[in-house]
């Protein structure tokens, strides 16, 4: 049971990090695009 639980924790953590990560990377993508410009 435990290590179910722990994998379930895993996949939320995973899909919490795509949402979130997928916008950290525009916006890093985006401020080294603006950098190089400048």
């Amino acid at each position: 049971m435990q290590k179910r639980r722990d994998e379930k924790r895993t996949l939320s953590w995973k899909r919490l990090f795509q949402s979130m990560g997928f916008r950290i990377a525009l916006i890093m993508v985006a401020a080294i695009i603006s950098a190089r410009r400048g």
